[in-house]
């Protein structure tokens, strides 16, 4: 629809525009955020797609029709060491220019704050996510 075209064109000035932060695209549910998101895949075949959880990371592969998806925490971090408490601190490095996390409302403040790291570094990183 408009509004998704409209949208489909701010990813766009903004991947050509910026060299790293954030980009929120936000709409109530049934607006069409995941069909977008197949858009943007098409648009951005070099993006990471990411998801808060293993089932929402499943959910967006299915969404993009088998492209490969992963949970944010295994991108964005090393894994704890064995033995240890687990805790996600080390923050691995970039491995793309772009990041898509999907269902980004349920990203913890922590975890923003080091996703700020990799936009410090240039890293483009786009959030959808549902309007409350």
């Amino acid at each position: 629809n408009e509004g998704q075209l409209m949208a489909l064109a701010v990813v766009a000035d903004w991947r050509r525009i910026c060299r790293g932060g954030f980009l929120s695209l936000t709409g109530a549910a049934g607006t069409g955020k995941s069909s977008l998101i197949r858009a943007v895949a098409r648009h951005l075949p070099d993006a990471a797609y990411t998801a808060t959880t293993g089932k929402a990371a499943l959910r967006l592969r299915e969404c993009l029709g088998g492209r490969a998806t992963s949970t944010l925490h295994s991108v964005l971090y090393y894994p704890p060491e064995p033995g240890r408490d687990i805790r996600f601190e080390r923050v691995r490095c970039a491995e793309v220019s772009t990041f898509v996390v999907d269902e980004a409302s349920l990203v913890t403040p922590a975890v923003y704050r080091d996703l700020g790291t990799w936009a410090d570094d240039g890293v483009r990183i786009l959030l959808p996510e549902p309007r409350t």
